[in-house]
């Protein structure tokens, strides 16, 4: 009886989240990339904001700039 009970609520919970992640894959494939961008307004050259300076070359960093540290993950291997 207690293998049943399980199984059913076991099964429950695997039909709900079928459930919700079609029902969610069906309203992110209504999306367009177009009504995402849409907030955004090209500039005169016809570009996105993002796209207007990817100059990323290393001669563009300041000598005396400050060195960036990732710190956000934690230091493996160190005491």
């Amino acid at each position: 009886m207690v293998a049943f009970i399980r199984f059913a609520a076991l099964a429950a919970i695997g039909l709900s989240y079928l459930g919700i992640r079609l029902r969610r894959k069906k309203q992110h494939s209504n999306q367009t990339i177009e009504e995402d961008l849409s907030r955004y307004e090209k500039n005169q050259e016809g570009l996105y904001p993002w796209e207007q300076d990817q100059n990323d070359s290393p001669n563009r960093i300041e000598k005396n700039a400050a060195r960036y540290v990732n710190q956000a993950r934690p230091r493996r291997g160190r005491w």
